[in-house]
This record gives structure tokens, C-alpha cells and sequence, in this order.
């Protein structure tokens, strides 16, 4: 397999990668420090921060950082692929 059938989507990535993403960016990657005067910060986001909200007695804000989204779904495909080329990999010798 080279570099090109790799990366090449089929049905198995793109499901693996909408399950991992899903699951280990929104569950995994929220921290929620309570800090004082009332303000609660919320982190999304794993590998790297994806969007953080703030909630204070005036009311919530969220900041997104887009490079973060776009650097968090070139990671998860990337594992992904690397799930499927695995498990091909095992499913051969068998």
C-alpha cells in the first residue's frame, strides 16, 4: 500500500473517523475550571482547543479557533487510516 491508497477515503475511515472525533474530542477534551467572581470557563477540544466558553453573571461567550478545527480533523483522519491500514495489516497474516 502507498502513500496515496493510504490516505484514499472509503467507507471504514470515514466512519472510524466521524466515531473517534466525535467521541474523544467532545468527551475526552472538555475541562470545566470553576474560577472566581462566578465565572466558569469551559475547553472543548482534543488534540488541540477547539472552542471555549466563558460564563459569567452577564452571560456566556464562545471564541472557535478554526486553524485548531481544521488541525483536529487532519489528526483524526490520519489515525483513521492508520486504524484500517492496522487492521488490514492483521487481518492478512490471519
Amino acid at each position: 500500500m502507498n502513500f496515496k491508497q493510504f490516505l484514499k477515503p472509503d467507507w471504514r475511515k470515514v466512519v472510524i473517523f466521524f466515531v473517534v472525533s466525535f467521541l474523544l474530542t467532545f468527551f475526552l477534551g472538555v475541562e470545566s475550571p470553576v474560577t472566581p467572581l462566578d465565572i466558569s470557563i469551559t475547553k472543548i477540544g482534543f488534540p488541540v482547543l477547539l472552542l471555549t466558553i466563558k460564563e459569567t453573571l452577564l452571560g456566556k461567550t464562545y471564541k472557535w479557533n478554526f486553524v485548531n478545527l481544521i488541525i483536529n480533523i487532519v489528526v483524526w483522519y490520519l489515525l483513521s487510516c492508520l486504524i484500517i491500514w492496522v487492521y488490514d495489516k492483521i487481518k492478512k497474516r490471519s
